[in-house]
């Protein structure tokens, strides 16, 4: 359980990765920025690597399960396309400071060259890039001493799940 607040507040950033390609650096610039500006004031920072992105070549993963029935692995995809660059994870991890950890879920949906629409019995996506409620909660105990680092203002850890 996520104990109450106490010090400076936490902070809330959306980032995504749905840009033109051309304009990357600018975004990891621009992200460095405000990371350090929160950083420099005490406030720690977790960043989400954003999730595989199976919209890069399956439009809808509830779909394609229907379509295909008991082979879910039809509905894969290659870990090279739905893992996309991210620019905040990216400028986070550049920061190299403590009060910005970065966590990297991505090894929860694929493995070393596919990425999976179902893991553990488990839907991943009711679209082509969200998560369903089901699988949010299984990600939700992996995530749990990250936020409590920043909660109890200590580090942030940094690392791949």
């Amino acid at each position: 359980m996520i104990s109450t607040l106490t010090g400076p507040p936490l902070s809330s950033l959306t980032g995504g990765t749905s840009y033109p390609p051309e304009t990357h650096s600018w975004w990891v610039s621009g992200y460095r920025d405000y990371l350090s500006v929160w950083a420099s004031a005490g406030i720690p920072v977790l960043v989400i690597r954003d999730t595989p992105v199976p919209r890069e070549t399956i439009s809808s993963i509830p779909d394609c399960l229907a379509i295909h029935g008991n082979d879910a692995t039809s509905c894969s995809g290659p870990r090279g396309r739905w893992v996309q660059p991210d620019p905040l994870a990216e400028a986070a991890t550049s920061l190299a400071n403590s009060r910005v950890g970065v966590v990297d879920l991505t090894d929860l949906f694929c493995d070393n060259s596919q990425c999976f629409a179902v893991v553990g019995g488990v839907v991943v996506y009711f679209d082509g890039s969200h998560l369903t409620a089901t699988f949010a909660r299984t990600v939700a105990p992996v995530l749990a001493p990250y936020l409590e680092a920043m909660v109890h203002h200590r580090p942030v850890p940094t690392g791949s799940q």
